[in-house]
């Protein structure tokens, strides 16, 4: 079987269109001069503490996904 680009294969378009209709969370209205305290909330709180054990296998994903799409 010949190796496809990934823009041809059919799962990457399904996901693509789910993106793309996806709504946006940032079309939230928010007032524009709040926008550093909403920087200082979001760096105050990071998720990734709360989420630790997830970090070695996101970085493994990272790795398998980046491995798996290289041209020999």
């Amino acid at each position: 079987m010949a190796k496809k680009d990934i823009v041809y294969r059919r799962w990457f378009k399904v996901a693509l269109v789910l993106v793309m209709f996806t709504p946006v969370y940032t079309q939230l209205p928010f007032d524009s001069r709040h926008t550093m305290g909403v920087i200082a909330e979001v760096f105050k709180g990071p998720y990734v503490a709360q989420v630790a054990w997830l970090l070695p296998i996101a970085k493994a994903a990272l790795l398998a996904a980046a491995l798996a799409t290289r041209n020999p």
